[in-house]
């Protein structure tokens, strides 16, 4: 073997776990090593093992990019913020501030990330390019999926089409879009039919943003559902945000669930998102995020994502730690038993995998999947979170790439 982990714990089930790695996949998982099987060994010492995390939304062209912040300012304001700096992107500073916050991620047990590209009139192809050469540098670490964002509209921005084209064939795998942000709800409805037909000219998936806001009268997550289904799209469809479902009565919000699950979508929500920039005038702000909780119970796969990382938006408080942004979302959405935190950590694995991959046989703990996991210093999922930023030790592609540990000395 080129490797083996022994000792572990399956973090999802707590049974003792032994992996043989070869050739960059799981050859053999049993609960003790094989007699006779050779290779080096990594003792987990009764720590937990988990498929590595998934960040299933990450605008990795925007982090580390803080001039001109705006973190109290309106959503409109930050975009026309976001829009300012965008004008002073090259494909070297996109690439270099790319991998700066990867290799974060990566030394925190994030196998894969999909980053969003933002492609329009302001960044024109430049966060394409610059994340092209990011997923290259960034490859011995952890896997980089590109989605072509069309960040400021499609029928608004019609330039932006040609250039969405472009990238879907030079290396885009997942068609965005933000239907909020046109200028009038017929222009909204449009791009939702545009990011479809795309999706379909390249045989993509899509994944939009919906209902930033925590407006009654903002539907787009709906309009979003139906045309996922009238395309034939079921399966291929990730979906974040949704600030507005919590305002809408539960009748209409068990109709959505049912909407999702025919459209095997998945919800996608930041919770910090949601902390920092909903209800900024109030004085009993609400958590801003979309009806997590709910959601589980209606059997609806929810993924935990962090967004971004000192950007514009925010250039304080982001948490570049999957299991620490999970806990908050665990938090936000009162999710405090053992099995509601069990659920939780399928937002940062499973769950999260479904929205970046569908239903990717190669990822998990088992013989044949990709040999990308974590070994997490606790004893379990719950002691996981109870310690907010365990270390771990990180193997992509077969290969341990990053350890980490938290130490501390009590003299008393």
């Amino acid at each position: 073997m080129d490797l083996i982990v022994e000792g572990a714990r399956d973090a999802t089930t707590g049974r003792p776990i032994a992996l043989g790695i070869e050739a960059g996949r799981i050859a053999f998982v049993e609960p003790a090593v094989p007699p006779g099987v050779t290779g080096r060994r990594i003792d987990a010492a009764g720590c937990i093992a988990s498929p590595a995390f998934v960040e299933p939304h990450y605008h990795l062209d925007k982090c580390f990019l803080t001039e001109g912040a705006a973190p109290e300012s309106s959503f409109e304001d930050q975009v026309a913020a976001v829009a300012d700096s965008k004008r002073r992107y090259t494909i070297d500073s996109v690439a270099e501030r790319a991998v700066r916050a990867g290799r974060i991620l990566g030394a925190r047990g994030v196998g894969r990330v999909r980053g969003f590209a933002d492609i329009d009139p302001y960044a024109r192809l430049i966060a394409f390019d610059g994340l092209l050469e990011a997923r290259r540098r960034l490859a011995p670490l952890l896997d980089v999926q590109i989605v072509a964002f069309a960040q400021h509209g499609l029928v608004d921005a019609p330039e932006t089409l040609a250039m969405m084209r472009y990238a879907l064939f030079h290396g885009a795998t997942v068609v965005g879009g933000h239907p909020q942000l046109e200028a009038s709800p017929e222009a909204s409805l449009r791009q939702i039919e545009l990011v479809f037909e795309l999706a379909r000219e390249f045989d993509a998936n899509v994944d939009f943003h919906v209902d930033e806001n925590d407006r009654i009268d903002s539907l787009w997550l709906e309009q979003v559902l139906r045309a996922a289904m009238a395309h034939r799209w079921e399966g291929r469809v990730a979906v974040s945000h949704a600030a507005s479902l919590p305002k809408q009565s539960p009748a209409y919000r068990q109709s959505v669930y049912a909407m999702m699950r025919d459209a095997g979508a998945v919800m996608v929500s930041s919770p910090t998102s949601g902390l920092l920039f909903r209800g900024l005038d109030a004085a009993d702000p609400p958590r801003g995020i979309t009806t997590v909780k709910e959601m589980m119970a209606a059997e609806i796969p929810v993924a935990s994502a962090q967004e971004t990382y000192q950007s514009v938006f925010a250039p304080n408080l982001r948490l570049p730690d999957p299991i620490l942004n999970a806990l908050m979302l665990a938090y936000a959405a009162k999710l405090a038993t053992d099995d509601g935190l069990a659920r939780v950590w399928r937002s940062i694995t499973a769950d999260a995998a479904k929205a970046v991959d569908g239903c990717d046989v190669s990822y998990g703990l088992a013989v044949g999947a990709t040999a990308d996991l974590v070994v997490v210093k606790a004893e379990s999922i719950v002691d996981a979170f109870n310690q907010a930023v365990p270390g771990r030790i990180v193997i992509h592609g077969g290969r341990e790439v990053a350890r980490s540990s938290f130490d501390e000395t009590i003299h008393a």
